[in-house]
């Protein structure tokens, strides 16, 4: 992304540069406290010459273009929280299943099962419910 215009969102546009270009260089891999499976380098432009054929979409159009990816971004974290939520409700009814099926047939374990059930569902399904 670049500025290619304007000053504002309008101005912004989305350039490929491909890897070799004149003028285009990469500073050292940045050292990170965290996220480290992500390399993290300063991407340097020095004279670099882009042909117009490397514009994605239209000239002026970048900001929309981010913002659909990060729309896009927003909505994949959402399925991710509601995975999560869908998993601990499964996990909850499985757990008191289990217990109850334990109680009914007088098993060994019945008490610790119908407590750790007790314990699981009660926590994960409040924090469901507050997500």
């Amino acid at each position: 992304m670049c500025r290619t215009g304007e000053p504002g969102a309008k101005g912004i546009s989305v350039l490929v540069v491909e890897k070799g270009s004149p003028g285009l260089s990469f500073g050292q891999k940045e050292k990170k406290i965290g996220w480290n499976s992500q390399p993290t380098r300063q991407v340097m432009f020095e004279d670099c010459v882009v042909p117009v054929e490397n514009v994605v979409g239209q000239l002026g159009f970048g900001f929309k273009i981010a913002m659909r990816g990060l729309n896009g971004g927003r909505i994949n974290y959402l399925q991710f929280r509601l995975a999560e939520m869908a998993t601990k409700l499964v996990v909850s009814r499985n757990m008191v299943r289990t217990a109850a099926r334990a109680l009914d047939e007088n098993w060994p374990e019945r008490v610790i099962l119908c407590s750790m059930a007790k314990l699981f569902a009660t926590d994960e399904c409040s924090k469901v419910g507050f997500m």
